[in-house]
């Protein structure tokens, strides 16, 4: 690919942008504001630079190419001779005369507006996906704007972890709620409340085990009505102490059976299952941010692509 100091971009630059959005906002879906001064092309010189007709505004040290040739002498008979950015104009190739110039812009052919984009952040969405704005980003004479990119980043939500369009939730229990059952409360991403409790005859729940809810996970991003799965991970914690002697096991059971929680609370009743395949959650992450690391390589040498191409039609 032959690039020279002449070729100047036929679009402005990208506007990227990373937004940090909550795991919620992603189950529920949002609505965002982006704000910032977008250079646009001056209303009272149509990007001229000058109101007055007819005025040469070449530079003339450049003669209207933007590159200056710097020539540095060596030694007897040796130069070496550069090409830069033109120093009186940075590359623009035109100088206005300061009488000359448009009393909007100064001669700079642009002037910065507020700009404000709306950002709809909707349910089932990733966290790497990005939103594009078309030709949104700066103006400039003679050139095409560029667009604005607005990447998707999650932010953790508490004690939820999603993987794909699945939820962990752990929780700790304690050695009674082990042995003997519990019902708890569960706010949801979307503060509904769930009571979630284990079966009566479903027996002993231990450290590490799996239950699952069905249509408590993620949204579908293209069909919102349908969800994922809930899964719940228990850590049950256990007392430290000496539990060898017959006399300190009665008064450990009984303590036990004192202890068992129960909520009273207004909301769903939910009654957990077994989950038929307890997911391996690690490496399902680990699939998730491989995924994640290909897309973005790939967006970005698709944007590599397209400046080759660029470059090479100029």
């Amino acid at each position: 690919m032959n690039m020279n100091m002449n070729t100047k971009p036929t679009r402005t630059q990208d506007i990227i942008h990373t937004l940090n959005i909550p795991l919620a906002e992603f189950y529920s879906g949002s609505t965002r504001k982006l704000e910032f001064n977008q250079k646009i092309i001056c209303y009272s010189c149509n990007g001229s630079g000058s109101n007055k007709p007819g005025v040469d505004t070449t530079c003339k040290n450049c003669k209207g190419s933007g590159i200056e040739i710097r020539v540095r002498k060596l030694g007897p008979g040796m130069v070496q001779q550069s090409q830069a950015q033109c120093s009186a104009c940075n590359g623009e190739g035109t100088v206005i005369p300061k009488a000359d110039r448009c009393i909007t812009c100064n001669g700079r052919f642009v002037i910065s507006r507020p700009k404000q984009l709306e950002i709809k952040i909707k349910p089932g969405m990733h966290s790497g996906e990005q939103i594009v704005f078309k030709r949104e980003s700066h103006q400039s004479p003679g050139v095409t704007s560029g667009d604005v990119i607005v990447t998707l980043q999650e932010v953790p939500s508490g004690s939820f972890v999603r993987i794909g369009n699945d939820l962990l939730y752990n929780v700790n229990i304690n050695l009674s709620e082990s042995l003997g059952g519990f019902s708890i409360p569960l706010e949801t991403l979307d503060k509904r409340m769930l009571n979630i409790r284990t079966d009566p005859k479903g027996g002993i729940i231990s450290s590490g085990s799996t239950k699952l809810i069905r249509g408590e996970g993620m949204p579908y991003l293209h069909s919102p009505s349908q969800k994922g799965n809930l899964y719940i991970k228990f850590n049950v914690t256990i007392p430290q102490a000496n539990m060898l002697d017959e006399e300190t096991m009665k008064i450990i059971q009984s303590k036990l059976a004192e202890k068992r929680r129960s909520t009273t609370a207004t909301g769903k009743d939910i009654v957990m299952t077994e989950s038929a395949i307890p997911p391996n959650f690690d490496a399902m992450r680990r699939e998730e941010d491989r995924r994640e690391e290909e897309q973005k390589y790939k967006k970005r040498k698709h944007k590599d692509d397209e400046g080759m191409v660029n470059c090479s039609q100029q």
